[in-house]
């Protein structure tokens, strides 16, 4: 499964379920505050959740 490493340094794993998705960037959102003292926005995070999907499936397509 494909993971989005956060600047913070924490990993986060992509999960193909829809809601247990929103449920671990809501609390990465939380554990990003608390390590670096900056707002994340959900919106961002969604952004670089979807760019490391593109990628892989552009990797996988091209493997192919």
């Amino acid at each position: 499964m494909p993971v989005l490493n956060c600047l913070c340094g924490m990993k986060i794993l992509i999960v193909p379920d829809v809601t247990a998705m929103g449920k671990a960037i809501r609390n990465h959102l939380i554990e990003h505050k608390r390590l670096t003292g900056a707002d994340l926005t959900e919106e961002i995070l969604t952004q670089e959740i979807l760019k490391v999907l593109i990628n892989d499936s552009n990797e996988a397509w091209l493997s192919e």
